[in-house]
């Protein structure tokens, strides 16, 4: 079960309605996303510095 599954069990026990559930889903899911996006692009940079640059690019 994901993180995101987990959280909106949570809500769910709570009462909170499934479209609102549905939007906190969509919002957790983006915003994963985007931490991953940045992760993946410092990573890439971290690796061309030890690289030595962009070797031409």
């Amino acid at each position: 079960m994901t993180e995101i599954e987990k959280i909106s069990e949570e809500l769910a026990e709570y009462g909170v309605p499934d479209e609102l559930i549905g939007k906190i889903e969509d919002l957790l899911a983006t915003l994963y996303g985007e931490k991953r996006k940045l992760e993946i692009e410092k990573s890439w940079i971290f690796l061309q510095s030890q690289w030595g640059g962009n070797h031409g690019h």
